[in-house]
């Protein structure tokens, strides 16, 4: 398992210890979370995204991730929450 931690630019310390989890075999630098998820993305050959809600949202960091996997030709399974 490898470990992305992102954080809000605009608190950059807010969630520095994301990473530190025993299971993880890898811990990525911590990067803002925009840059965060495209590296989840370019380093995976498919993405498992699970969305809060069950339609696109624009502002949302998932479906953002879940669109970039999309312009990437990457296969995509979306696990959406129960109704």
């Amino acid at each position: 398992m490898v470990a992305h931690p992102g954080y809000s630019p605009r608190n950059p310390e807010g969630t520095k210890f994301r990473g530190l989890f025993d299971g993880n075999d890898e811990v990525r630098e911590a990067k803002p979370f925009v840059a965060r998820d495209r590296d989840i993305v370019d380093e995976t050959d498919r993405l498992l995204a699970g969305p809060a809600g069950r339609t696109e949202e624009r502002f949302s960091g998932t479906w953002t991730t879940v669109r970039y996997a999309r312009r990437k030709g990457k296969p995509i399974d979306i696990l959406y929450p129960a109704k």
